[in-house]
């Protein structure tokens, strides 16, 4: 399809064909919702490389063409997921930032109720180690002021990647 042809979904962020979104973005987004519960439920009992488009469809009843025109395979739908999560756990975080202090205890109730039910999977063994890299790095923007508020802001955390990178300190001579 043609750039012209596309667009971008406002309810679930996703470039889809324009004639979808025109249709019904109501559908759309129910759509989209359903394939990622699909994708999920599967998910939970087995690795993503076990999962294949068509188990997906049938669990949520769709055909495959449905599938490709929201999601380009199995793991962009794992990657979306995990897209979602990270967005929804920065606005809670902003929405408790208060003149520079995190009210902890309104995060970690908000936050433990939306990661319950992805937590016990994305960090278990069959998860995603690229997803807890990516929540650790931008989590930094939010804890970096708070727990070391004399660093200037825009200093950032290195990655793990740069961090192993970097020559380890030598001990000195005496």
């Amino acid at each position: 399809m043609t750039d012209e042809s596309m667009g971008l979904c406002v309810l679930c962020e996703i470039t889809i064909p324009r004639i979808a979104i025109k249709k019904n973005p109501q559908l759309t987004q129910q759509t989209v919702n359903r394939l990622k519960e699909a994708f999920w439920k599967l998910y939970e009992t087995k690795p993503i490389e076990k999962i294949s488009v068509r188990q997906i469809t049938e669990l949520a009843g769709y055909n495959h063409a449905t599938f490709y025109l929201y999601f380009s395979s199995v793991r962009d739908v794992r990657d979306r997921i995990e897209d979602d999560l990270i967005a929804q756990r920065d606005l809670i975080l902003k929405q408790c930032m208060h003149d520079g202090t995190l009210e902890i205890g309104q995060v970690i109730s908000s936050l433990a109720t939306m990661l319950m039910p992805y937590g016990h999977v994305l960090l278990g063994p069959n998860g995603d180690p690229a997803f807890i890299v990516r929540a650790e790095e931008t989590a930094w923007p939010f804890l970096q002021p708070i727990l070391f508020p004399s660093i200037a802001p825009h200093m950032q955390m290195p990655s793990q990647s740069e961090a192993a990178q970097q020559p380890a300190a030598s001990p000195q001579a005496q």
